[in-house]
């Protein structure tokens, strides 16, 4: 914690924390008229409860809002990209690109394993795809799903049931 003096004369009380959706630095601060040793004293449990706050409604907008399978999974492109070789990237990527135009519409609270698993069957019948290429989207849609769960996207596991 540490203080900044506004240019009305007034005194800001300023802390910074990580965002739990994207885990970077933020900062808040509560500003008042005078300074007392009280103040002082009360300021750290103040802006810890205003960063708890935060933090909460962070959450709950995260959790609010309907991503759609398309969103989740560029977010995880993204994420994904920094982890592996671009060659290795690139497959994936077509084989996301791929997916979202069958899934990209759906909300995630839509992805069921009915779903996803009629989308493999679809993959095998329609398409003639290999059992490896389907094994891969499937192992892809897998941990796209797994990302929103850690990350807060989405909170629903049931996906992993009977896929």
């Amino acid at each position: 914690m540490w203080t900044e003096q506004t240019a009305s004369g007034k005194t800001r009380f300023v802390e910074r924390f990580n965002d739990p959706i994207t885990g970077k630095e933020r900062k808040t601060s509560i500003t008042v008229d005078k300074v007392t040793k009280a103040i002082e004293k009360q300021m750290p449990f103040m802006l810890q409860e205003k960063i708890d706050e935060l933090s909460a409604k962070i959450l709950e907008d995260s959790k609010t809002k309907a991503l759609t399978f398309s969103e989740l999974a560029e977010k995880w492109l993204k994420v994904y990209k920094k982890m592996v070789k671009a060659s290795t990237y690139l497959n994936v990527s077509r084989r996301v690109k791929s997916m979202t135009k069958v899934l990209g519409h759906l909300p995630l609270t839509d992805v069921t394993p009915v779903i996803i698993n009629n989308y493999l069957l679809n993959r095998f019948s329609e398409y003639n795809n290999k059992y490896g290429t389907v094994s891969n989207d499937k192992s892809t849609i897998l941990r796209i799903l797994d990302f929103g769960i850690k990350y807060g996207y989405c909170e629903d596991k049931r996906y992993r049931q009977n896929v």
